[in-house]
């Protein structure tokens, strides 16, 4: 349970730190005009990543015995 605890928040905090960093990074390449668009592509890509993130977890571990997604 310590274990789950430590790893639920360590990718938390990790996740918390990597977003607006990745936004604000991302931002920067655009001109201001543009800044809500690529909000929009950042933000659908990065939930684009979490959804997808278990099935190409899935994908990769084929023949393996991880049995937690299906």
């Amino acid at each position: 349970a310590t274990a789950c605890f430590i790893g639920a928040f360590s990718v938390g905090f990790s996740f918390g730190l990597f977003i607006p960093f990745i936004f604000s990074k991302g931002l920067s390449f655009v001109p201001k005009k543009y800044g809500n668009d690529a909000t929009t592509i950042l933000m659908l890509s990065t939930n684009g990543a979490n959804f997808l993130c278990p099935y190409v977890s899935k994908f990769i571990n084929v023949g393996g015995t991880d049995r937690s997604l299906f």
